[in-house]
C-alpha cells in the first residue's frame, strides 16, 4: 500500500476509532484492490464525511491523487 494511504487510513482510524473505522467495509475492499478513485469517492458517501467535511475532502482528494 502506498505511504499516502497509509496516512490517509492512519488519520481516518485516529479520528474514528477502530470500531467505527471498521466499518467502512466496502473501502477496505477498495484498498485491497488498489482502487483508489472509488476509495476517494467511497467515503465522501458517509455520516462521517457529511460530520468532517473538510477533512474527508482532503482524504479524498490525496487518495485520488493516487489513481
Amino acid at each position: 500500500m502506498p505511504k499516502e494511504a497509509q496516512h490517509v487510513l492512519a488519520g481516518m482510524v485516529f479520528q474514528l476509532g477502530r470500531p467505527r473505522f471498521s466499518k467502512f467495509k466496502k473501502s477496505f475492499q477498495f484498498a485491497k484492490e488498489g482502487s483508489w478513485d472509488e476509495y476517494s469517492t467511497e467515503i465522501l458517501d458517509s455520516r462521517w464525511a457529511k460530520q468532517t467535511p473538510n477533512r474527508a475532502g482532503r482524504y479524498s482528494a490525496r487518495l485520488a491523487s493516487l489513481a
